[in-house]
């Protein structure tokens, strides 16, 4: 058969591909009828020899589809690099009945840049202010991630593969935790805010945002403060530590470039809204009360302070009134603190992913409220883990804790006893507490 006598349709190329690079296509109902569903052809399509039959095609008709048939007994071939844009692989199993995806989500190249701007910036603060050039900086950065992030069709179910992406980013540990607690932040937020109309994408969008850059900002602090990287924290050292949320806002706090919802998801971002309860930082809002206010009687004469000194009115009427129940800070604490334990220290070795989800999860009922954990399980456990189950059938959490308004009675009511995790009550990836 001659092929440059055929339709004009069928064009015959001078020049030819190795046949080594080329695969057989197979004929099937299935392929055709999303060819012309889609009304494309999506790859050129080749002979045995390797010399092009037909030219992909994006607005192909059902009669320029049906004509590939009349190949079939000739044999007609596509590139082997080609063979996803039309074969849909096989479903991986699903893990615990729900569906899963490998496909890896975190791009290598922005999120490496990103965490070397937050190298960069770390640096610079250890002499130089915080200024909004700087947000606007991060803010870019950000943006471009979540804009490629949520281009993604396995948005909801593919590997957040964060840990390999900084394994080979060769960036110290402070810039990797920002990085992998931002990105972390994102995802969850990102899947957790589902089926919004069109007309809330923008409103969508600045929460993503904000999520991502209060997840950035909130350990800035630390580049001002002389940290203990030694294990057996003194009290002292400890109630130092804690004063990072603090400084990291007031270091963003003057800033026009941020907003005032970022800035309380930074200053709160160690508080879990259990009230007056027990939780990984302040146990009582006293303390942030007391501190703001120091800080506002410090800068109320100050004009350069106006945006901080108003930011700071604005913080402490809503903790007052109890009007601050964001779940900002919840993802940003349980992301960071994922980050933490996944990455090298320099008095530990880094933790495997399924590892610290089960220390998140011991350690939970001090730090978190249910939703928080029971989301970051639901949500992000199995892509962080590779797929790989954190919690089985079979599995018991045994979670012990004293009253948080009674710790200090002769004999204190337990908040919960134990928990065991039924097969039949399983969230999405693990399970749901049967107290």
């Amino acid at each position: 058969m001659v092929f440059d006598k055929m339709n004009s349709n069928i064009t015959h190329h001078s020049q030819s591909v190795n046949r080594e690079l080329l695969e057989k296509f197979e004929f099937n109902s299935d392929v055709i009828k999303s060819f012309i569903s889609q009304s494309e052809i999506p790859v050129d399509f080749y002979n045995k020899n390797g010399q092009i039959l037909i030219h992909k095609k994006s607005d192909a008709s059902e009669e320029d589809v049906t004509r590939l048939q009349k190949f079939e007994s000739q044999g007609i071939y596509f590139l082997i690099s080609e063979k996803d844009k039309f074969i849909k692989p096989k479903s991986p199993d699903p893990v615990h009945g729900r569906e899963v995806s490998f496909t890896k989500l975190v791009n290598p190249d922005l999120t490496v840049a990103l965490a070397k701007e937050a190298s960069d910036l770390l640096e610079e603060l250890k002499h130089f202010p915080l200024t909004n050039n700087h947000i606007r900086l991060v803010q870019k950065g950000i943006d471009d991630i979540l804009a490629d992030f949520k281009g993604s069709t396995d948005m909801e179910l593919g590997l957040v593969n964060v840990i390999e992406v900084m394994r080979q980013a060769g960036i110290r540990a402070a810039s990797e935790m920002m990085t992998k607690r931002t990105i972390i932040a994102m995802a969850m937020k990102l899947r957790g805010m589902k089926a919004l109309s069109k007309n809330d994408n923008e409103i969508q969008k600045t929460k993503q945002l904000n999520v991502m850059l209060a997840s950035f900002m909130v350990d800035i602090g630390k580049s001002r403060m002389k940290l203990p990287n030694h294990i057996d924290l003194r009290p002292e050292e400890f109630d130092y530590i804690k004063n990072h949320p603090i400084i990291s806002y007031l270091m963003i706090g003057n800033l026009s470039g941020v907003n005032s919802e970022v800035k309380s998801a930074v200053l709160n971002s160690h508080r879990t809204f259990r009230g007056e309860g027990l939780n990984n930082n302040y146990p009582s809002t006293n303390m942030i009360i007391r501190k703001l206010t120091e800080y506002l009687q410090k800068y109320k004469d100050d004009k350069s302070k106006q945006t901080l000194i108003e930011d700071i009115q604005k913080q402490i009427h809503h903790i007052l009134g109890n009007m601050y129940t964001d779940e900002d800070p919840g993802i940003i604490s349980i992301s960071g603190e994922f980050a933490s334990l996944s990455s090298d220290q320099e008095w530990r070795p880094a933790y495997d992913a399924v590892v610290s989800m089960k220390l998140i999860l011991n350690n939970s009922f001090f730090s978190y409220n249910e939703k928080i954990v029971r989301d970051f399980f639901d949500l992000m456990a199995l892509s962080l883990c590779e797929n790989r189950s954190v919690l089985n059938p079979g599995d018991y959490v045994i979670v012990v804790s004293t009253d948080s308004q009674k710790k200090y009675t002769l004999k204190p009511a337990l908040s919960r006893k134990f928990s065991d995790i039924r097969q039949d009550r399983f969230w999405k990836e693990s399970g749901q507490f049967d107290r």
